[in-house]
C-alpha cells in the first residue's frame, strides 16, 4: 500500500540544530476508501506557504544531519518529503534552527456519504530541547492542529495515528499541514 513521506519542524530554540524529520501518512475513510496517500514518487501538489524560509525536498533521503542523521530510504519506498535532503541548506543536512516550515497537501475531497476518521503517518522526528513538530488539519471554516510531536534522540520511524473525526466530520474536503 502506498503512502504519503513528509516532514516539517519548528525549531523555537536557536542553540541547537537537528537532522532532518520525515513522516508518512495515510487518510483512509472507513474500513475501505483511501481518501489520499502518496509515495513521493511524483509531486502530487504540495504547496509550501513559506517558500523563502524553509528548505522542502522532494527525493531520497541521504541520511544527512547530526548528531541523528536522516534515513537513508523512506518508510516505504525511495524517495520523500523533506527538509535539507541534499545538504543545500544554510546548515547541511540540518533543519536550520529559528526557522518555521510548513507543507501542507492538495485540497483532499471527502465523496458524499463518506467522513474522514483518521489520519496515520510514520516519522522520523529527531528534535532537541525545546523543538518540536506539528501536524494540523484544515477544513471549510476552521481546523485543528493536534498536539506538539516531541522527540528527544531517537532517529527511527514511528507510526502515529490521529483521530480526525471532530474536526473533518460532516465537510467534503481537508488539507493536511506539517510543520
Amino acid at each position: 500500500q502506498g503512502v504519503l513521506t513528509v516532514t516539517g519542524i519548528t525549531s523555537t530554540n536557536p542553540a541547537s540544530s537537528y537532522a532532518d524529520e520525515l513522516a508518512v501518512i495515510r487518510i483512509p475513510v472507513g474500513a475501505s476508501v483511501m481518501l489520499f496517500e502518496d509515495n513521493f514518487e511524483t509531486n502530487k501538489g504540495w504547496q509550501r506557504p513559506f517558500p523563502v524560509q524553509d528548505e522542502w525536498q522532494l527525493g531520497v533521503p541521504q541520511g544527512l544531519g547530526a548528531p541523528d542523521p536522516d534515513p537513508v530510504t523512506g518508510y516505504d519506498g525511495p524517495s520523500v518529503m523533506g527538509t535539507d535532503l541534499t545538504g543545500f541548506g544554510v546548515e547541511a543536512g540540518n533543519y536550520p534552527t529559528g526557522r518555521v516550515a510548513q507543507i501542507r497537501t492538495p485540497d483532499i475531497p471527502i465523496p458524499a456519504g463518506t467522513a474522514a476518521t483518521e489520519i496515520e503517518y510514520a516519522r522520523w522526528l529527531n528534535v532537541g530541547p525545546g523543538d518540536y513538530g506539528r501536524v494540523g488539519v484544515g477544513v471549510p471554516g476552521g481546523g485543528k492542529w493536534f498536539p506538539n510531536l516531541v522527540t528527544f534522540g531517537v532517529a527511527t520511524w514511528t507510526i502515529d495515528r490521529l483521530d480526525i473525526r471532530d474536526v473533518a466530520g460532516g465537510k467534503d474536503r481537508l488539507v493536511v499541514w506539517f510543520t
